[in-house]
């Protein structure tokens, strides 16, 4: 039964399913074991007067939970109460009043969860407890499952979900966002005005499209993708195995990946820009600058580096892959180094820069336009300094086994 000061609506259905294997906490669970189901639904409703945080958790099962028309002050619970064995459906249906999913208020936070009897597991039955929970957009949730899926539409006070197998997907959000998974995708949409966010999952995906605040993500096997991120103060990206893009974001920028190319396009950045991938190529274009200075600092163990945008210091290195930058004028530059252990390197700067460019190669062959001052150079052209304007900047372009080249445009 659902406990609660008030009476209860009830539904039932029963039919057959097929089994379906899975782990949870290192156990092997059929969250449909046999072939017979049995399946009931349990209502509330509440008073939100005194609820600030709703906390749903089930050990099996989907949680959904969106908001209350406006005007609204209510809280509906459904839950849907699911027993599959072997047992005849009749007998199964006798045994749906046995899961007890309980509603208890306890410093203003509604408190859901259910719990079986002990013998059901050596009866080869298996439960699972779905929950559609509808609140006031303002209340705050707190929601876990340790199998199943996570939704979320419309709420607008904190948010913390967490499922150990199922993707959580979260629409139309303010406030704090705190997603965390072991095998699953994440996803976060239209929420420009949350604080902040963080996705984490082990096995996963994570999209994060026309959000806002402070955005952290990491997955251990899988792909990041940041999209219209454009009222951002800060991005914090990691994927062990994926490609990492970002498309249209604002703020501080910081992206690794051990295995994955890396890439950022048309983004606004202050402050600091800084990027590394182990084996992947990696690429910021369309850079533009929201404060008088940027750092910029890419690297990349094994693949290309390309830059393009606004820097007043830069810094490009990459162990086996070409190095590339083109640098606006929007920013006075103040320092760049560029650097391949084996590839080419190649600085475009703007015919207005003021630069001491050194450019050498221990084993290639170094370009510098024709008509600008060149200040020194050895007898074989392989190291050759040159100056732009006053010569403000001090810029190093270097290769172990490539050709560099400076250019102006």
């Amino acid at each position: 039964m659902l406990t609660s000061a008030c009476g209860l609506i009830f539904g039932c259905a029963a039919h057959g399913r097929h089994g379906l294997n899975i782990t949870v906490n290192g156990k092997n669970v059929n969250i449909n074991a046999g072939s017979n189901e049995a399946r009931d639904t349990v209502q509330k409703l509440f008073l939100a007067s005194k609820v600030r945080e709703v906390s749903a958790e089930t050990p099996v099962g989907s949680i959904e939970v969106r908001a209350a028309p406006a005007g609204v002050d209510e809280i509906h619970v459904e839950a849907t109460r699911i027993i599959t064995g072997n047992d005849p459906i009749e007998s199964l249906r006798t045994l749906l009043p046995s899961v007890a999913v309980t509603a208890e208020l306890k410093d203003s936070t509604l408190r859901l969860s259910s719990t079986e009897p002990a013998d059901f597991k050596g009866r080869n039955l298996q439960v699972a407890v779905n929950y559609v929970v509808t609140v006031p957009s303002r209340i705050g949730v707190k929601l876990n499952t340790s199998s199943g899926e996570i939704k979320l539409e419309g709420i607008h006070g904190d948010i913390e979900a967490e499922s150990d197998y199922g993707a959580i997907h979260v629409h139309d959000a303010f406030g704090k966002i705190k997603l965390s998974g072991n095998s699953g995708a994440i996803s976060v949409s239209d929420s420009p005005d949350s604080s902040s966010i963080s996705a984490n999952t082990k096995y996963g995906d994570i999209r994060l499209e026309h959000v806002g605040g402070a955005l952290e993500a990491e997955t251990a096997s899988g792909a990041i993708h940041i999209a219209d991120a454009v009222r951002a103060v800060s991005l914090k990206l990691h994927s062990d195995y994926g490609a990492i893009s970002v498309t249209k974001a604002a703020g501080r920028i910081e992206a690794t990946a051990s295995s994955g190319a890396i890439s950022i396009d048309g983004s606004h950045v202050s402050g600091n820009l800084k990027l590394h991938s182990a084996y992947g190529a990696v690429s910021a274009t369309g850079i533009v600058a929201t404060g008088k200075d940027l750092k910029v600092e890419i690297s990349a163990d094994s693949g290309a580096v390309t830059y393009s945008g606004d820097a007043s210091e830069l810094n490009l290195e990459s162990n086996y892959g070409e190095v590339t930058g083109s640098l606006a004028d929007r920013l006075p530059l103040k320092s760049a180094n560029l650097h391949s252990s084996s590839g080419g390197v190649e600085l475009t700067l703007t015919s207005t820069a003021s630069a001491t460019v050194q450019t050498v190669t221990s084993s290639g062959q170094v370009q510098v336009p024709g008509g600008i001052v060149c200040t020194n150079s050895n007898e074989d052209g392989t190291d050759k300094t040159v100056m732009l304007g006053s010569g403000a900047a001090k810029v190093k372009l270097s290769s172990d086994y490539g050709n560099v080249a400076l250019r102006t445009q």
